[in-house]
């Protein structure tokens, strides 16, 4: 009779924490089970769309969706791709998501004519940039980079998208001068850029040293970053004595083949003295 009570109790127990669980909205542990859904009506919004979402994130976030589509066009309409990004926030941690700073890096690149040219990403993450340098901008050659630990969902991304030849992918510790060296022997680069990289102030002097070492005299510097974090990167910008430039993403000049998020900053830096992309 005992072992009958202790049963239903037992029972109760857990349906009681499945009920819980199905409508807890909070954002989740890490080792939580990912629930997956296909979205009801795909926002319809350009450059964006997203098409299908993880439960266990707020609704109106778009770091919930597990897979996205990415569609851009060159500024003069002889490219145009359309790009599945997968992202995992809830198994993979922030470097697996697609930031609002990289879908503007994303598209400021797609409205460049950089045919032929040889562009290095750091701290790559999804590598939708990369992705767009390449099938878009027409670039040469392009290096994706990060961590170690980031690099399997650069890699899901970059051959989900057969990117081809033209963009491979390489592991940048910005604290190992082996790795930095090596990339920098893979130059010159006619591009360095990055999304989200002025974030943590223990970072500051490793990238000043990356930056440095592989932005040449003829090289574009392109960093986004969001607009709430616009202290940090004037502190970090201080940093680069020897770079000049500016922010290009105003509310003057909207492009017309593609859509910025506006909540962005992006910086066109270069060496003084040298001449900016595109002049």
């Amino acid at each position: 009779q005992l072992n009958t009570v202790w049963t239903l109790v037992m029972a109760s127990a857990l349906v009681a924490r499945v009920l819980t669980e199905s409508t807890d909205t909070r954002l989740p542990h890490h080792n939580q089970v990912r629930r997956e859904c296909a979205e009801s009506a795909p926002r319809t919004d350009w450059p964006v769309a997203t098409i299908k979402q993880d439960e266990t994130v707020p609704p109106n976030s778009n770091f919930g969706f597990t897979e996205r589509l990415f569609k851009y066009k060159s500024q003069t309409g002889v490219r145009e791709t359309t790009l599945h990004i997968e992202q995992k926030w809830v198994e993979e941690g922030l470097s697996c998501v697609v930031w609002p700073a990289a879908e503007d890096l994303a598209t400021y690149l797609a409205e460049l004519d950089i045919a032929g040219k040889k562009v290095v990403e750091l701290g790559c993450g999804c590598a939708l940039p990369s992705l767009v340098a390449t099938k878009v901008g027409g670039a040469k050659f392009v290096l994706a980079t990060d961590r170690e630990t980031v690099l399997g969902c650069t890699r899901r991304n970059v051959n989900g998208n057969t990117a081809g030849s033209a963009l491979e992918v390489a592991v940048l510790d910005w604290t190992n001068s082996t790795q930095i060296d090596f990339i920098a022997a893979m130059g010159p680069w006619d591009l360095v850029i990055g999304a989200d990289l002025v974030y943590a102030e223990e970072l500051f002097e490793p990238l000043e040293k990356v930056l440095k070492t592989l932005v040449a005299k003829k090289t574009t510097l392109l960093l986004a970053g969001k607009k709430r974090y616009i202290k940090r990167w004037r502190k970090f910008k201080k940093r680069l004595v020897g770079f000049s430039g500016g922010n290009v993403l105003s509310s003057e000049g909207a492009p017309t083949a593609n859509r910025h998020r506006g909540d962005s900053y992006l910086y066109d830096l270069h060496r003084v003295g040298s001449v900016c992309l595109g002049e």
